[in-house]
């Protein structure tokens, strides 16, 4: 075979243009700091690309998860102990109200008294979090205790709230309000 001048010009005119693609591809690699730019730059490596960035976006919805858990854990935390304090409160009334060295005035000041901490715990029965009635189970646009004459009534439903912290794993983040406020009721009839 006989190598013409043209073949010659033809093959380092191929070869230049080879290693002009090659030089452009490497400086869009390093302008824009990724390995892969275009799909066809690496079948394989897109695919692992996108697996990744969807485990990323998962586990960051995870994160935003917990925290809105916590939140909600805190807030829990912070009424559940005023809840406690009242009930003390309640608590020392009635036991100081039980002997019968009390006169008519000093029983309806505690009554009163009473009253007032009973007031107290219907607010906080109707405390919201991001909006949502805390105590309502599902129904969270709807207060979990209303009173009437006849007494209080529980207005949510016996939902638990869960929020997905981990692949196969959720957390309860809401405490039903007719197990809090009137378990105990249930009890007595």
């Amino acid at each position: 075979m006989r190598i013409t001048d043209s073949m010659i010009t033809n093959l380092v005119t191929f070869n230049m243009q080879r290693s002009l693609t090659r030089f452009m591809e490497m400086q869009t690699q390093m302008s824009s700091g990724r390995r892969i730019n275009r799909p066809s730059d690496d079948p394989l490596g897109i695919l692992r690309d996108l697996d990744y960035r969807g485990e990323l976006a998962r586990n960051e919805q995870y994160r935003e998860n917990i925290g809105q858990a916590q939140n909600w854990m805190n807030s829990y935390d912070s009424i559940l102990a005023n809840l406690t304090s009242l009930m003390s409160e309640a608590k020392e009334v009635t036991v100081s109200m039980s002997n019968s060295t009390y006169d008519s005035i000093a029983r309806q000041a505690a009554a009163n008294e009473v009253r007032s901490i009973f007031d107290q715990l219907m607010q906080l029965s109707r405390s919201e979090l991001e909006g949502k009635q805390m105590f309502s189970g599902y129904r969270t646009d709807q207060l979990s205790l209303s009173g009437s004459s006849n007494g209080v009534v529980y207005r949510g439903d016996y939902g638990i709230i869960e929020f997905q912290i981990e692949p196969a794993s959720n957390m309860a983040i809401n405490i039903v309000g007719a197990d809090l406020f009137l378990g105990q009721l249930g009890i007595l009839g």
